[in-house]
């Protein structure tokens, strides 16, 4: 009975490694803010919004559109105050972003979504 189960997580982790890194993180807590936009907002599309970690090396490294400090600010005030304080039409118009790999000195992540 063990050896059907040993098998299943070993094809588990054989496919997770297959289809790329794993989620980060700062990925998932991105697709739940998004998820809790698009429930609170109205006319929120959250399929506009990129959530995916991606380290390039030298090309620098892209970050989601909601950082987590954004995202935990997010799961933290009501619907109401989403909407009233301007979160849903900030995070609307988030894209994410690379830094790294630019000659620009002054190269800095967007300003915060929720404040």
């Amino acid at each position: 009975m063990h050896a059907p189960r040993a098998l299943l997580i070993a094809a588990g982790i054989a496919v997770l490694f297959a289809c790329g890194d794993p989620l980060q993180q700062n990925e998932l807590d991105c697709e739940e803010a998004v998820s809790l936009l698009e429930s609170c907002c109205p006319g929120f599309q959250g399929s506009q919004l990129q959530c995916v970690y991606d380290n390039q090396g030298c090309n620098g490294t892209t970050y989601p559109a909601l950082s987590t400090d954004d995202c935990s600010c997010i799961r933290d005030k009501s619907c109401a105050t989403l909407v009233s304080s301007g979160v849903c039409a900030r995070a609307q118009a988030a894209r994410s972003y690379t830094l790294g790999g630019s000659s620009d000195p002054e190269e800095t992540a967007p300003p915060p979504v929720c404040p």
